[in-house]
């Protein structure tokens, strides 16, 4: 059985809008993971930043202690490492009061 010249040609030119749909779907679920990837970096960047200041608040608290204690090392630092009673209470650094 034959095909008649008319069914294929429709059949071609419905193809090419499927691929061309299709390439116009690709692109815009590339743009849009590119647009995911730049929100998951910066939430990793915010991440991080969020550790580092955690960090800068022991050291805070280290140094605040130090000079409290006559800018003597701690002689007992079990206590420091075992609770986190520290990271709740205000301390003075410069001058500036903060509240962990």
């Amino acid at each position: 059985m034959a095909i008649p010249a008319s069914r294929t040609r429709t059949f071609g030119r419905a193809a090419g809008f499927t691929y061309i749909g299709l390439l116009i779907a690709v692109v815009i679920m590339g743009i849009a993971l590119s647009a995911v990837g730049v929100v998951w970096r910066t939430q990793g960047q915010r991440e991080r930043e969020q550790q580092l200041l955690f960090i800068g608040r022991d050291f805070e608290h280290a140094i605040a202690s130090y000079y409290k204690t006559g800018r003597q090392f701690p002689r007992r630092s079990t206590t420091f490492w075992t609770t986190s009673a520290h990271r709740s209470r205000p301390t003075t650094c410069a001058g500036s009061t903060t509240t962990r």
